[in-house]
């Protein structure tokens, strides 16, 4: 979500993350305030555990360019957010590969239980 105010813009965006060591959906946020002179960002922990979003690819991308206006700043930002879901479209299929490799040979139980979760997960 983004919201012009003025002369400024106020943004939340979330990224959903899957671990699959562990199974589990967590949603990294970061709140974003942006005007024409400066961009700030902050973090928040995952409620349900892990790590805040990863901001390097963004810094590093900025620092290596002389001057990076705020909107390039929360360009790049909303740009490694959108590689985020691409990521998780690639480790859902990889779950839904796994519950379909081991139809054959799980109990019933562990199938209706991993596939209540991938479909919660969705």
């Amino acid at each position: 979500m983004l919201r012009g105010q003025g002369g400024y813009v106020f943004g939340v965006v979330l990224l959903a993350v899957l671990d699959l060591e562990s199974d589990r959906l967590s949603y990294q946020e970061v709140d974003l305030l942006l005007s024409r002179e400066k961009v700030v960002t902050v973090r928040k922990t995952p409620s349900e555990g892990g790590s805040p979003f990863d901001h390097q690819n963004v810094q590093e991308v900025c620092k290596s360019r002389e001057h990076v206006s705020p909107g390039m700043v929360a360009y790049h930002l909303l740009d490694e957010v959108a590689e985020g879901y691409i990521d998780l479209a690639d480790s859902m299929d990889e779950e839904i590969d796994e519950l379909e490799e081991h139809i054959e040979d799980w109990p019933r139980e562990r199938l209706q239980s991993r596939i209540s979760v991938v479909r919660h997960d969705l």
